[in-house]
């Protein structure tokens, strides 16, 4: 199961970064249902529940973090671009 995980993990964490938003939403999906397959076979008490807690509040902040930058740097492009549209050639005789 923690392979699993790891595999997940890696695939979001690569999808994410590639602005592949409905791959990555996918992907969340599956790491959510192998999170509760896993924490459902863990023992409540143990140490290995809040890890895998950890575990998951951790990826789910680099990816809001990833999503973020990328609605950051495409606000950046499109206010460049209104910009660069306000400048048109002259219009010659």
């Amino acid at each position: 199961m923690a392979d699993e995980l790891t595999s997940l993990e890696a695939a979001i964490g690569r999808a994410a970064a590639a602005d592949a938003f409905p791959e990555t939403r996918q992907l969340l999906g599956r790491y959510v249902d192998a999170v509760e397959r896993r924490a459902r076979a863990t023992p409540r008490s143990t140490e290995e529940l809040a890890a895998l807690a950890g575990r998951a509040h951790k990826l789910f902040a680099s990816v809001h973090a990833l999503v973020l930058a990328a609605r950051a740097s495409d606000a950046a492009e499109s206010a460049r671009l209104k910009l660069l549209a306000r400048y048109r050639p002259p219009i010659l005789p």
